[in-house]
């Protein structure tokens, strides 16, 4: 081989390994920008699920206050039951004593008029 063939083949595996450097170089950057997107997906995952946790414990205690209220009202209405139950039962004596006094002076009457006639 002359000098001027080695010197065109080292020319030409320059601008080869020029071409591997610049391909190689634009992978890295690619690699670089991958990784920084990754790190940011990552730290939106933890803030996601870190806001899922709050979500998560925030529902609990909003079962456990729903619970408390569902049994404060089973308790209010059972204790309304019972006095409007009271109530009938008090209404229902006064109108049976009502009535009684109704029929007893009817027939108190019935019997004054007819001793008039």
């Amino acid at each position: 081989m002359t000098g001027d063939r080695n010197d065109e083949i080292i020319r030409h595996f320059d601008v080869v390994a020029e071409g591997l450097r610049s391909e190689i170089r634009s992978v890295a950057e690619g690699h670089g920008i991958l990784v920084d997107g990754q790190k940011f997906l990552a730290e939106r995952v933890k803030g996601l699920d870190s806001g899922l946790q709050n979500l998560a414990v925030g529902l609990t205690g909003l079962g456990d206050e729903l619970r408390a209220f569902r049994a404060e009202v089973a308790v209010e209405f059972s204790e309304l039951r019972s006095m409007v139950k009271f109530s009938y039962a008090e209404l229902d004596r006064r109108i049976r004593t009502l009535e009684g006094a109704i029929v007893s002076l009817t027939d108190r009457m019935d019997r004054l008029e007819a001793t008039r006639s």
